[in-house]
């Protein structure tokens, strides 16, 4: 078996084993992770204004960070990202959904 640095390596060449490397993340981590690898793209940043997660409907508060996470092209995907909670399983929840989402249509 691969140490965590070979594991890493392969990551970043593309050629990925996918157990391998959850096994060395955490759940926020490997959530992070796979919207990354899944075409989306994860930005943390803090909220000037109070917003609503797109997970559980709680607002994120003025001056908190939050995952804005864009997906898809076009002025609706990069001007209206989804936010989500940074300090809560939101982003976990958020990488279930988008899973499912992903093998429903593939199927």
């Amino acid at each position: 078996m691969a140490d965590h640095t070979d594991i890493m390596v392969s990551v970043r060449q593309g050629s990925y084993y996918l157990p391998d490397v959850k096994q060395y993340m955490t759940d926020e981590e490997y959530a992070v992770w796979y919207v990354n690898h899944s075409g989306g793209r994860i930005e943390v940043k803090k909220a000037r204004k109070e917003h609503t997660c797109n997970i559980c409907e709680l607002p994120i508060l003025k001056g908190t960070e939050y995952y804005a996470i864009f997906y898809g092209g076009g002025l609706g995907g990069l001007k209206f990202p989804d936010k989500v909670h940074k300090i809560r399983d939101c982003i976990k929840e958020y990488a279930d959904k988008r899973k499912a989402q992903q093998e429903g249509h593939n199927v």
